[in-house]
Parts: C-alpha cells; sequence; structure tokens
C-alpha cells in the first residue's frame, strides 16, 4: 500500500511539473498559503522559494546521474561496501557540482531581477 502512495505521488508531482510553469505553481502556492498572512508571514517568498525549489529536483537529479556515469567511467562501483567506505568521492563531486549550478541560477536569477 505504501509502495503504490509513493508510486501515485511521483507520477502526480511528475505531471503537474510538466504542465504547469513556475510562475504558475509560484502563483498557486501564493493562494494556498493566503490564510498564512494572518500570522504576519511573506507569503510572496514563501512561494517563491517553494517554486525554485521544485524547478531545481531535476537539475539535482541531473547532477548526480552526470557524476555517476563519469564515476563508472573511471571504474567505480557503486555497491553498499564502496558507499559506506568512501562516500566523499560521489558526494564531494555531487555538493561542489550543485554550488556550482546554485551560483549559475542565483546569477540568472539576479539578471532576471529577481532580488
Amino acid at each position: 500500500m505504501t509502495a503504490l502512495k509513493l508510486f501515485l505521488a511521483i507520477n502526480l508531482t511528475y505531471t503537474i511539473s510538466n504542465i504547469l510553469t513556475p510562475s504558475n505553481i509560484s502563483t498557486a502556492f501564493y493562494y494556498l498559503f493566503y490564510p498564512l498572512k494572518i500570522f504576519k508571514i511573506n507569503i510572496k517568498n514563501l512561494s517563491l522559494i517553494i517554486s525554485i525549489t521544485l524547478t531545481f529536483i531535476p537539475v539535482l537529479i541531473d547532477e548526480a546521474k552526470n557524476i555517476k556515469t563519469s564515476l563508472l567511467i573511471k571504474g567505480f562501483e557503486f555497491n553498499i561496501k564502496n558507499a559506506l567506505t568512501k562516500p566523499h568521492i560521489f558526494l564531494i563531486t555531487y555538493i561542489n557540482g550543485i554550488f556550482e549550478r546554485t551560483d549559475e541560477l542565483e546569477k540568472a536569477l539576479i539578471m532576471k531581477a529577481y532580488e
């Protein structure tokens, strides 16, 4: 039953992310979080953060795939033993790549005047 719920959640998220644009998602979260104005929460920034986070997930998956293929080409084997004894090989390059991609996205948003 849990696997079915997870499968449905993944399919629903994939479908919604392909149908809606990031600005539509941000607008939807803005109206969804509108009752939080009672607590003086800046819902515009909150909805923008969530929409950026949702659009950043495919970037993370792409980065992980690129690192995995490059490590496989270099002869690194992905198994439990290597994951427990040498996690730094994958994690350092993954985190470094994430910071580089985040910096690129930040510069792009600044150029579009999203400050």
